[in-house]
């Protein structure tokens, strides 16, 4: 009897070694693992089997295997236990030989060498990958039996030449392409199996090409390159695309990215884009479950799939999940609009106007979430944004600082929003979109975002700000990440404040729901830390500027912008003692809060400082998201900005702001 050489993990029984492969295998005919040890010999088998060169030698090799196999299994019950060890051995010993068989006589290379480097088929990944995982092998145990594949590839490297002279044909180049298993969807030349330092899982419509005309969206190919290309990092790039598989791998061909990344498509069948494919293939290529992936796209439809896979599978490897957002700018699609609608924007002259302003132009389905470059839902926000005019991830302040301690992000861009409510025209079509229930436009900076305390989770860089801001509205100190990013605003802020004739500033605070002034302390700090930034403008820090008239309930326990506005309406005033004050009249009021929602606070601030000349600018900590989707708030108008892009300026640069899109409600 063979030498017991350790315990099975499954059900505690002996096991034993085969003879070829080395493979450890269970005794009890019923137990899971050994059940799971023959499907993957079975799986290799099929896989190399249709490629074989069926000569004389198979047949006969075949034939002995069923007759042994057939005869094990009927004497199997009625010979003694120890004896049966050494026949479940048998077994596998002679299915090793004519699989070691099959592997040498096929047509199909077990792995390509390129660079050095051996890059083997997904299948025998697969095979070394669940033999290695079921008997708790060591990485050393994996490469030896690697390196047994090794001898059955040269072995039939040789027998392929053999027959290659014997038919005076030319043999099949070694270096011939890989393709993975998976009928005509592509995977790289090369995968390592080495570390993984980041997954990169691409969209492609509108995120790589214009569907329209298929020409490249150049921001994003870059940033596609630049991964691609990195030295000193292990990246996998995919491509998960809705389009068809023959129109993405012809992509892929033709702008010479074939053998550089895995395709896979089409992968919406259900409805809805469906990530499983991939995430099947990180067992596959034995990927640690912590590693970060980076879902990048440009509709709510691809953001969406992260919920969605993260529903499918458990533990760490629904983790580190990341959105990295790409914007477009619209004039192609803008442009194939007006095609379509050649009578639209005409002037009586017959010729078309330069910048209509009255009709729509949808560049996607209303129902992905996402519209343009400059106008979308503001509940659902990236964790990265991809910008036409950004060489690097730009990142919201509040994040910024987290997202650096990823390698790949330590050169990004650290951003706010500008948010407009309330921007909207007479000509507008009457939907029920939140900019459209407020009476004067107003402008919000966006720092960050806040999530749900259910979502919050300390070690997720998308999430801890959201953490430090929940802290902060329970009274703990703010935090320095937190500090950080307003003192940065402020500072680029009045440095680069737009050369306006009169008006100077005033940095305030929304008074709390009980009237007093959570921001008073930051706001002394911020006092001293400002006084010496060399600026014409008088700069006022009063904390009790605005005062609460009453009391009012916490806006966060209603729903519907409707009840949130009527919960703060008439209930904010000008503090009496700085309206005597010619200093503070006309100025610009930065108003500072932790959390925006609906808006509705921020608006009944501006109708109140409205009447008297003051310029209200919101600035707020994090903007609340509704992920996954629970609010039905419309369209609000808004862009990623760098911190020296001021505010309140009336237009902003032409680098940061897309002219040729037109889109009204």
């Amino acid at each position: 009897m063979s030498e017991v050489f350790a315990t099975c993990g499954i059900c505690a029984a002996n096991q034993f070694v085969t003879s070829i492969f080395k493979t450890k295998i269970c005794i009890v005919k019923d137990c899971e693992s050994r059940k799971a040890l023959y499907s993957v010999y079975e799986d290799l088998y099929k896989n190399f089997v249709d490629e074989l060169t069926k000569n004389e030698d198979f047949e006969i090799f075949l034939k002995n295997f069923q007759d042994i196999k057939f005869s094990i299994s009927r004497t199997l019950i009625d010979l003694p236990p120890n004896s049966r060890v050494d026949l479940f051995l048998e077994l596998f010993n002679i299915y090793e030989k004519i699989l070691k068989h099959v592997l040498e006589n096929s047509e199909r290379p077990l792995y390509v060498k390129l660079n050095n480097k051996i890059v083997w088929k997904e299948s025998i990944l697969k095979f070394t990958k669940t033999i290695s995982k079921l008997n708790a092998s060591s990485d050393e145990e994996k490469v030896n039996l690697l390196k047994i594949f090794i001898g059955i590839e040269s072995q039939q490297r040789v027998n392929r030449e053999r027959r290659s002279r014997t038919l005076n044909i030319e043999p099949s180049a070694t270096s011939e392409e890989l393709i993975i298993e998976q009928k005509t969807d592509q995977q790289p030349d090369f995968i390592s199996l080495e570390k993984v330092d980041a997954i990169y899982i691409f969209d492609f419509d509108n995120t790589l090409r214009y569907e329209i005309d298929n020409s490249l969206i150049v921001n994003n190919i870059r940033y596609l390159d630049n991964i691609l290309n990195d030295p000193k990092k292990n990246n996998l790039v995919y491509i998960a695309s809705c389009n068809s598989s023959r129109n993405v791998n012809e992509w892929v061909e033709q702008n010479g990215y074939k053998g550089k990344v895995f395709v896979h498509a089409a992968i919406c069948s259900k409805g809805y884009k469906d990530l499983t494919s991939v995430v099947e293939t990180f067992d596959d290529l034995n990927i640690d479950e912590n590693v970060n992936k980076f879902v990048i796209g440009d509709t709510f439809k691809d953001m969406d799939s992260i919920r969605i896979i993260k529903q499918k599978i458990t533990g760490k490897k629904a983790q580190n999940w990341y959105f990295l957002r790409s914007y477009i700018r619209s004039y192609k699609l803008v442009e194939q609009y007006l095609k379509n609608n050649p009578d639209l924007f005409l002037l009586p002259n017959g010729t078309r106007h330069i910048y209509p302003q009255t009709d729509a132009v949808f560049p996607f389905d209303a129902e992905e979430k996402f519209y343009n470059y400059n106008c979308g839902d503001l509940y659902f926000l990236p964790d990265g944004v991809l910008l036409p005019n950004l060489l690097e991830v730009g990142f919201l302040s509040t994040d910024y600082h987290n997202f650096k301690n990823i390698d790949f992000f330590q050169n990004s861009k650290e951003l706010y929003i500008i948010a407009k409510y309330g921007d909207h025209n007479e000509h507008s079509r009457d939907i029920d979109t939140i900019e459209n229930k407020f009476k004067n436009s107003f402008k919000v900076a966006i720092l960050g975002r806040y999530f749900r305390a259910s979502l919050h989770n300390r070690s997720n860089p998308a999430s801890v700000s959201a953490v430090e801001i929940l802290d902060f509205k329970k009274g703990n100190p703010l935090s320095n990440n937190l500090k950080l990013s307003l003192d940065n605003f402020f500072n680029e802020q009045i440095k680069n404040f737009p050369n306006i004739e009169k008006g100077n500033i005033i940095i305030t605070s929304v008074p709390n729901s009980d009237g007093s002034y959570r921001f008073n302390k930051y706001l002394l700090e911020l006092k001293n830390k400002i006084k010496d930034i060399d600026t014409e403008l008088e700069i006022f820090i009063l904390d009790d500027f605005i005062r609460q008239v009453g009391e009012r309930g916490q806006n966060h326990n209603l729903q519907g912008v409707d009840n949130r506005m009527n919960n703060v309406k008439g209930k904010y005033a000008i503090n009496e003692k700085y309206l005597s004050n010619q200093e503070y009249l006309g100025a610009h009021v930065f108003v500072i809060d932790d959390v925006l929602t609906s808006g509705s606070t921020f608006n009944e601030i501006n109708e109140t400082l409205y009447p008297y000349g003051f310029n209200f600018l919101g600035v707020v900590l994090g903007k609340h998201q509704s992920y996954p989707y629970t609010e039905s708030m419309g369209l609000v108008s808004y862009n990623y900005l760098p911190f020296n892009e001021s505010a309140f300026k009336e237009i902003i640069s032409e680098a940061w702001y897309d002219m040729d899109f037109r889109v009204s409600p």
